[in-house]
């Protein structure tokens, strides 16, 4: 159900690419990382959950935030660059991305994006008004 999903596939694989890196980052040896992709109604939902150390109260909104990095962060390389880039190709989308303690003990972030189910090749997509770079999802 997410192999037919349309849209600029740099940005998309910079989304996950940064979201999936960042779970990496902060999950110790031995812990977990969860990835899922799935249809609600139209809009992709791409989930990644870790067992990381997590948010503390407060940093689910900012770590989007250009240059902010959470608390748990401290030690570990990274600009704070990453998430808040992810946010704004998901936003060029039309979509929706969040952060939120996940039940690993880690973090749990979420990605929405609009689309349409398309189905073979023939299937007209429709244009993305809000992508600069005029791509179709």
């Amino acid at each position: 159900e997410c192999l037919h999903f349309v849209g600029d596939p740099v940005r998309i694989g910079q989304i996950v690419s940064n979201v999936l890196s960042n779970a990496i980052k902060f999950t110790p040896d031995g812990g977990s990382v969860l990835v899922d992709c799935s249809r609600r109604a139209d809009p992709l939902e791409i989930s990644v959950n870790d067992s990381g150390p997590g948010l503390q109260a407060g940093e689910a909104d900012r770590i989007f935030e250009r240059g902010i990095r959470g608390a748990a962060s401290k030690g570990v390389a990274g600009s704070g660059y990453g998430l808040a880039i992810a946010k704004e190709f998901v936003e060029a989308h039309g979509g929706s991305i969040e952060a939120s303690p996940d039940a690993l003990g880690g973090a749990s972030f979420v990605v929405r994006l609009p689309g349409r189910v398309v189905s073979g090749s023939g299937s007209a997509a429709r244009p993305c008004a809000q992508c600069s770079a005029h791509r179709t999802h």
